[in-house]
């Protein structure tokens, strides 16, 4: 399949690589299928990047690069609403912003993306606490080593 969006042209991706978030995303839940693009080979962050709106697309990471003891309870419906047969099969990814030129990178912690990578299925949570926040600053990250399990997608 193919899509062009402004940001990157023209991006092509297999059906598989399609993730269905069927209750969309928090503010746009007409927005239900995506694709996840890699920057290069060993990136922190990754492109989730909407099929039904080509210029639609966010800045993505795993949660532990804004705090490496981040932990989530995910709950029972919520592993049974994604099929979640292993843990193994859990990706979370929270959304990054980026203002002031990169000077200042944020992730939001409390509306993590909890996706089963193996059945391309997921949806965003909204966790209660005041553990966390939705501008956890991006803390300083050395030799972090990007594992196989930790992609979803695809190379853009």
């Amino acid at each position: 399949m193919k899509i062009k969006s402004s940001l990157f042209d023209e991006i092509e991706f297999d059906q598989k690589d399609i993730i269905v978030l069927e209750q969309g995303l928090i503010g746009m839940p007409d927005l239900k299928r995506f694709v996840v693009m890699d920057f290069a080979d060993e990136a922190l962050f990754h492109w989730l990047q909407s099929v039904e709106q080509p210029d639609i697309g966010f800045v993505v990471s795993e949660p532990t690069i804004f705090d490496e003891k981040y932990s989530l309870a995910i709950p029972v419906e919520v592993k049974e609403f994604l099929k979640i047969d292993r843990e193994d099969d859990v990706v979370v990814m929270t959304i990054v912003s980026i203002k002031n030129q990169g000077e200042t990178i944020t992730g939001n912690l409390l509306g993590p993306i909890v996706v089963n990578a193996t059945k391309r299925i997921g949806c965003q949570l909204v966790i209660e606490t005041d553990e966390y926040s939705t501008t956890t600053p991006l803390r300083r990250v050395d030799n972090v080593e990007v594992t196989e399990e930790s992609r979803v997608g695809c190379t853009a």
